[in-house]
């Protein structure tokens, strides 16, 4: 085991600290990680308008709407949550937030011009940031299945693939659960985090199940 793996029986960071991904500035393609501040300067400057205007009180037309793409955008690929985003935009609740994404969900279903303009500002974001997110009922589905296979068939361990935006989350849950685990693999998007069966005291003859 290397000194970037980390054991269920330690507590679960806010963060996991970068190594536990891999060197994002080797990457080939150079894309950045995603933060509020790198996606709201992204937005305004494809827009050419200024990101202090944006996250001002102003209700011009032009800057509402971009600060709805941005807040949608930020909500989309879970690069924050609603309370965080509705602060940095200095809103009191974040149903401004959840009006916001829902604003620009009906855009998309409604206006085939904002349809498109959407979906090239996704591409482009996609092209210079790591964004890449997962459901969290959908993990939580596979993590119950990967406990019932644990407890029916007496596995010794199994691995499961768990999105970058759900990690810290994810590994609270283990540490809930008193589940021991070790980061397995890591790859651009996601990680792979090897469970080991809490059912059992001797791994003698088990087997493993993965989770491709």
């Amino acid at each position: 085991m290397n000194i970037y793996s980390y054991i269920g029986t330690q507590p679960v960071p806010e963060r996991i600290p970068d190594p536990v991904f891999f060197s994002y500035q080797k990457i080939k393609n150079r894309r950045r990680i995603p933060s509020i501040e790198g996606i709201v300067e992204f937005i305004c400057d494809y827009y050419q308008i200024s990101s202090n205007m944006v996250r001002s009180s102003t209700r011009k037309k032009p800057y509402i709407d971009v600060r709805k793409k941005i807040i949608f955008f930020l909500h989309e690929y879970r690069i924050a949550n609603l309370i965080n985003i509705a602060r940095f935009f200095r809103k009191k609740q974040h149903s401004t937030v959840i009006n916001a994404c829902t604003s620009v969900k009906n855009l998309i279903d409604t206006e085939e011009k904002e349809r498109k303009e959407i979906e090239i500002l996704d591409k482009k974001l996609k092209e210079n940031f790591l964004l890449a997110y997962g459901d969290w009922n959908q993990l939580k589905e596979r993590f119950s299945k990967k406990m019932k296979q644990f407890y029916d068939n007496k596995i010794r361990y199994s691995r499961i693939k768990v999105q970058n935006n759900l990690i810290s989350k994810f590994l609270r849950l283990l540490e809930e659960k008193g589940i021991n685990w070790v980061i397995w693999k890591r790859r651009q998007d996601h990680i792979y985090v090897m469970l080991y069966n809490p059912f059992l005291t001797n791994f003698d003859s088990c087997d493993k199940n993965d989770d491709k």
